[in-house]
């Protein structure tokens, strides 16, 4: 996680004024990426679905038998990249009525919940200049995806309010790769407001 923490941006500024980055052209935030903090949990110690050529997973399921170690935060990541929420979170996003987001909850922590996002979001991967290594043909994956913050979002895609995104690839290494959890200016300003804990945002700029 530690990599992730000089990219985040503080969620009070969750606005959609413009930015200017290092070519100093000028840029929108359009949407925000969330992230969780560290919980000191990882999903599966023996990951399931193994490619037979690259050796890695080739999905993304939640163990039954997972159990979350620390459980102080209301948003939080695994080692391996699966964000656990909390009973108030989920709670607000379904009386919110958020859009694209399904929660599936945890065995063993009752009290909390993944969740899958089922509309993707259109990234330009070339303007981020996102690196991709070597690539699988028999699972169509690739061992490493590299360059996920900030997230720069086609200019024909028009982001949807009250709305969860996916990104199209998953981002990481190997059996750590997971999807950027995206969600619309409004939803980040609303969650914001909760405070919840553990939560953060990163930009998606025009």
């Amino acid at each position: 996680m530690s990599q992730k923490t000089s990219f985040i941006i503080p969620s009070s500024q969750l606005t959609g004024a413009p930015i200017t980055n290092r070519r100093q052209q000028m840029d929108f935030v359009v949407a925000k990426i969330i992230y969780g903090a560290d919980n000191k949990s990882v999903m599966h110690q023996n990951y399931p679905d193994i490619c037979p050529q690259c050796g890695f997973t080739t999905t993304h399921k939640v163990n039954d038998n997972f159990k979350l170690v620390k459980s102080k935060y209301d948003v939080s990541c695994t080692w391996d990249g699966y964000v656990i929420v909390s009973k108030p979170f989920r709670d607000f996003c379904l009386h919110r009525g958020y859009k694209n987001i399904n929660f599936l909850s945890l065995s063993l922590n009752p009290d909390f919940f993944t969740f899958n996002i089922d509309k993707i979001i259109k990234l330009n991967y070339e303007k981020r200049n996102v690196q991709f290594t070597r690539y699988c043909g028999i699972c169509n994956r690739h061992d490493e995806v590299i360059g996920a913050v900030p997230s720069f979002v086609e200019d024909s895609f028009m982001v949807e309010e009250n709305s969860f995104y996916r990104s199209e690839y998953e981002f990481g290494s190997r059996n750590r790769k997971h999807a950027l959890d995206i969600v619309s200016l409004n939803v980040a300003q609303e969650l914001s407001k909760q405070k919840f804990r553990g939560l953060y945002f990163c930009d998606v700029l025009t």
